[in-house]
């Protein structure tokens, strides 16, 4: 009887390698177009929620001046943020807009609640000293010679003098400055200043909290005019003792000359 030859496995194994190959590869490519369609998905959803639906919008605005609650007028700017993207806010066209209206404010902070409430506090310009005019009024001025706010405060060193003033105005008299470095330098050397009274440039009365007075002059160093009424200052009693027959107090000294002139 004929047989028929045995068919050998290991060529059918060899045969059918390439058909297994390409079904691996082909379920990778499956795996990975599935995820990658997954992925696109996830993210699509998420940029919609994050920009496009209503979840992230402001729709709560906590105001907050001072650790109180705003006023009417100060909430209504916050009006136009209603509705914004909590995540993209920018706060830049609202921060101009309150520091052009509102010269007492010195800072905005914001903070993020999510999913749709913004707190905002805005924080009061700290006083360092006041300006008085030719009429009286006294402004308050900060650290940095912006003048925000009418008020009379008697613990800050007063400055007058003869000229107008507005509020929101930047301090550019060229006296006032050099009276605000000659504050910096008394305060360095611990000089108690109560105010100061502008008559000029070459006429600038200072006056202490102890009732001592001088007489500066912005023309002249006024690092050497401080030294030399500290110097008095510090030796008030022993320049008294040497020169008592001529009942001098030492309440005034004039240091516009090289020689101070005490009286």
């Amino acid at each position: 009887m004929f047989k028929l030859p045995k068919k050998n496995k290991r060529s059918l194994q060899q045969n059918d390698k390439p058909q297994l190959i390409l079904t691996n590869l082909f379920s990778r490519i499956h795996k990975r177009f599935v995820l990658l369609v997954g992925c696109i998905f996830i993210i699509t959803l998420i940029l919609y929620l994050v920009f496009f639906s209503q979840l992230l919008t402001i729709k709560t605005i906590d105001c907050r001046f001072e650790n109180e609650n705003c006023n009417p007028h100060i909430k209504s700017y916050c009006q136009d943020l209603y509705g914004q993207n909590l995540i993209t806010f920018s706060s830049i066209g609202f921060e101009d807009k309150i520091f052009n209206n509102y010269p007492e404010i010195g800072e905005v902070f914001f903070k993020k609640n999510f999913p749709d409430k913004l707190e905002i506090h805005f924080i009061k310009r700290k006083a360092i000293l006041s300006l008085e005019n030719s009429l009286g009024q006294k402004f308050l001025v900060d650290e940095h010679n912006l003048i925000f706010a009418e008020g009379n405060r008697d613990d800050l060193i007063n400055i007058k003098i003869n000229e107008s003033f507005a509020i929101g105005e930047q301090i550019s008299n060229p006296t006032v400055l050099d009276v605000l470095k000659l504050i910096d330098i008394l305060e360095e050397s611990y000089i108690p200043i109560k105010n100061i009274n502008i008559k000029s440039k070459d006429n600038i009365e200072v006056f202490l909290l102890s009732g001592d007075q001088a007489l500066f002059t912005a023309e002249k160093d006024l690092f050497k005019q401080a030294d030399a009424w500290q110097f008095i200052l510090n030796n008030k009693e022993q320049l008294k003792d040497d020169k008592e027959e001529e009942q001098v107090d030492y309440q005034l000294v004039d240091l516009r000359f090289d020689n101070p002139i005490i009286k």
